[in-house]
C-alpha cells in the first residue's frame, strides 16, 4: 500500500506551522508586555499630576484645620485664665495664637495659590484642546465670515499681545520675591540652629527660660518664612501658567484671523450692524451725560450747603479750605465726566463715518481721490488721538500723586474733620482717575481701529503712490533743468543748456585728445618728420579741433557766444 503524500505532506506542515504560531503568539505577548507600561506612561502624566494637586490642596486644607483646632483650644484656654497671676501664661498663650493666626493665614495664601494653579491648569489644557480642534475642523463660524468677526478676532488679539507683556512683565518680580523668601528663610535657620545651640550650651538656670522663649520664636519665624517658601513658587507656577494661556489664545486668534482673512466678506449687513450698534451706544452716552448733569446741580446744592455749615460751625480755616478743595475736585470730575461724554458723542460721528467709507473702500466703491481725502484726514485724527492719550496719562498720573498727597495729609492729622473731607477728596480724585482710564480704554480701541483702517488705506494707496512719486520727481526735474539763468537776447540761457554743453565740450575735449595723438604718434612719423616736428602738429591739431569742436557745441545748444563777452 502506498503512502499517501498528501496526507504526510500535511502532517509535515502542521509540525512546522504549529511551533511557528506558538512563537510568534510568545513574541506578540513579549511585545505587549514590554509596550503596555510605556503606554501606561504616556497616558499617566495628566491624572498624576492632577493627583498630586489634588493631594497637595487636600494637605493645606488638613493642616489649616488642625491649626484651626489649635486656635480654638488656645482662645478657650486664654478665657480661662484671666485672673492676674496668670498673666505671664495669658501672654505666653496670646503669643502663639499670634502665630498660629499668622501660620494659618500662610497656608490661605498657599491653598488659593493651588486653587488657581488647578483652574489655570484646566483652563490650559482646554485651550490646548480647542487649538487642536480648530486644527482639524476649522472655524465654527459659516463662510463667507463677517468682516465684523474679523475685526473682533483682531481686537482680541491685540489685548491678548498687552496681557501677554504686562505677564511677563510680572514672572521677573515674583522670582525676586522667591529669592528674597529663600533668604529669609536661610537666615531664619540660621538664627534657630544658634538659638538651638545657646539651649544646647547653657548652664545658668536664669537663662532657661528666656533662652528657650528665643528658640520657640526662631523656630516658628523659621516655620513661617519655610511656608512661604511655598507660597512664592506657587505665585511662580501661576504666573507661567497665565502665560502658557495666553500664549495658547494668542496662537489661535493669530491661526484663526489668518484662516478667516483668506474668505472674509464686508457685506451692506456688517455695516448696518456697526451702524446700529453706534446709534445704540449714542444713546447710552446721551442718557449717562442727562444722569451726570443732574448730577452736578445736585453736587452744587450739597456744596454750599456744607460750606454753609462749616463756616456756621466756626470750623477752623484749614478744614474749611479742605473742604472747598475737595468739592472742586468732585467738580473737576464730574466736568471731566461731561466732556468725555460729549467727546465720545462727537467720535461716534466719525466713526459712523469712517465705517461708511471702510466699506466703500473694502468694496471698491472709493474713487482713489476720495481714499486719498480718507488718508489725509484720518491721519490727522490719529495724530489727535495719540496727543489726547497723552494728555489723558499725564492727567492720571498727576490725580495718583495728589491722591498720596491728601493721604499722607490724613496720617498726619488726627482731626477726624480732616479725615472726612480727605476721605471725601481721595474719593472724587478716584473717581476722576477712573473717568480718565475708562476713556483712556476707549481711545486705545478706537486708535486700533483707525490704524487698521489706515493700513488698508495705504494698501490701496501705494501703487498710485509710487507712480505720484514718480512723476512728481521727473516733474521737479524738468522744473529744474528749464529753469533760466540768463537771457541773451531773445536766447534764454537755461541750467539744462548749460549742464548739455559742459558735456557737449567734455566730449569734444576727449575727442580732440584722442584725433591729435593718432595724428601725431601713428600717421606724421610715416612721413618722416621727426618726434619735436610731429609734437608740435600734434598740439596744432588739438587746440584746433578743441575749438571747433567747441564752437559746435555752442551752436547745438543754441549759446551765443556773446554771452560769455
Amino acid at each position: 500500500m502506498r503512502p499517501n503524500l498528501k496526507s504526510i505532506a500535511s502532517r509535515l506542515s502542521s509540525f512546522v506551522l504549529l511551533p511557528a504560531a506558538l512563537g510568534g503568539a510568545l513574541l506578540a505577548g513579549l511585545v505587549l508586555i514590554v509596550l503596555a507600561p510605556r503606554a501606561t506612561a504616556q497616558n499617566a502624566p495628566a491624572p498624576a499630576a492632577e493627583a498630586s494637586a489634588k493631594s497637595a490642596l487636600d494637605d493645606v486644607l488638613a493642616k489649616r484645620k488642625e491649626l484651626a483646632a489649635q486656635l480654638e483650644t488656645l482662645n478657650k484656654k486664654n478665657n480661662d485664665q484671666a485672673s492676674g497671676d496668670e498673666a505671664t501664661n495669658v501672654s505666653a498663650a496670646e503669643d502663639e495664637i499670634e502665630f498660629l493666626e499668622t501660620l494659618d493665614g500662610v497656608y490661605a495664601q498657599q491653598q488659593v495659590r493651588l486653587e488657581e494653579r488647578q483652574e489655570l491648569q484646566a483652563e490650559v489644557a482646554q485651550a490646548a484642546a480647542d487649538l487642536e480642534s480648530f486644527r482639524k475642523f476649522g472655524p465654527n463660524e459659516a463662510k463667507p465670515y463677517s468682516f465684523l468677526l474679523l475685526e473682533d478676532l483682531r481686537d482680541e488679539l491685540t489685548s491678548e499681545e498687552d496681557r501677554s507683556e504686562a505677564l511677563a512683565a510680572d514672572l521677573k518680580p515674583a522670582k525676586l520675591m522667591l529669592e528674597a523668601a529663600q533668604a529669609h528663610f536661610a537666615q531664619a535657620e540660621k538664627n534657630r540652629r544658634r538659638a538651638q545651640e545657646l539651649v544646647s550650651e547653657n548652664k545658668e538656670k536664669e537663662r532657661t527660660d528666656a533662652l528657650a522663649n528665643a528658640l520657640k520664636l526662631a523656630q516658628r519665624e523659621s516655620r513661617i518664612q519655610e511656608a512661604l517658601i511655598l507660597v512664592r513658587k506657587l505665585e511662580i507656577e501661576v504666573r507661567t501658567l497665565r502665560c502658557d494661556l495666553c500664549t495658547a489664545r494668542k496662537t489661535q486668534l493669530t491661526e484663526k484671523i489668518e484662516r478667516i482673512g483668506q474668505d472674509v466678506r464686508f457685506t451692506e449687513h456688517d455695516l448696518q450692524d456697526r451702524l446700529r450698534a453706534l446709534t445704540k451706544n449714542d444713546a447710552e452716552l446721551n442718557a449717562r451725560l442727562t444722569e451726570v448733569q443732574s448730577r452736578v446741580k445736585q453736587a452744587e446744592l450739597k456744596q454750599n450747603a456744607d460750606i454753609q455749615d462749616l463756616r456756621d460751625l466756626k470750623t477752623p480755616p484749614s478744614i474749611v479750605d479742605l473742604a472747598v478743595a475737595s468739592w472742586r475736585v468732585a467738580r473737576d470730575a464730574q466736568q471731566l465726566e461731561i466732556s468725555m461724554l460729549n467727546e465720545r458723542l462727537g467720535d461716534n460721528k466719525s466713526w459712523r463715518h469712517y465705517w461708511e467709507c471702510r466699506y466703500a473702500v473694502e468694496t471698491g466703491a472709493a474713487k482713489p481721490e476720495e481714499i486719498a481725502e480718507w488718508h489725509e484726514s484720518l491721519s490727522e485724527l490719529i495724530d489727535e488721538m495719540g496727543a489726547n492719550r497723552h494728555s489723558l496719562e499725564q492727567r492720571i498720573e498727576s490725580s495718583r500723586i495728589e491722591q498720596a498727597k491728601v493721604v499722607q495729609r490724613m496720617r498726619d492729622s488726627d482731626d477726624p474733620r480732616t479725615k472726612k473731607w480727605g476721605d471725601f477728596q481721595c474719593i472724587q480724585w478716584q473717581k476722576l482717575r477712573d473717568i480718565c482710564e475708562s476713556h483712556l480704554v476707549q481711545l486705545k480701541v478706537s486708535q486700533r481701529w483707525s490704524d487698521r483702517f489706515l493700513e488698508e488705506i495705504e494698501a490701496k494707496l501705494e501703487p498710485a503712490g509710487k507712480e505720484s512719486w514718480r512723476t512728481v520727481a521727473e516733474a521737479k526735474l524738468a522744473s529744474v533743468w528749464a529753469c533760466e539763468l540768463v537771457s541773451v537776447g531773445d536766447e534764454p540761457i537755461t541750467i539744462g543748456k548749460v549742464v548739455t554743453l559742459l558735456l557737449y565740450l567734455l566730449l569734444g575735449m576727449i575727442v580732440a585728445k584722442v584725433l591729435s595723438r593718432i595724428l601725431g604718434r601713428r600717421i606724421l612719423p610715416r612721413f618722416g618728420l621727426n618726434e619735436g616736428a610731429a609734437h608740435a602738429v600734434q598740439s596744432i591739431a588739438f587746440y584746433t579741433l578743441a575749438t571747433m569742436f567747441g564752437v559746435m557745441s555752442f551752436e547745438m545748444v543754441h549759446v551765443p557766444l556773446s554771452a560769455f563777452t
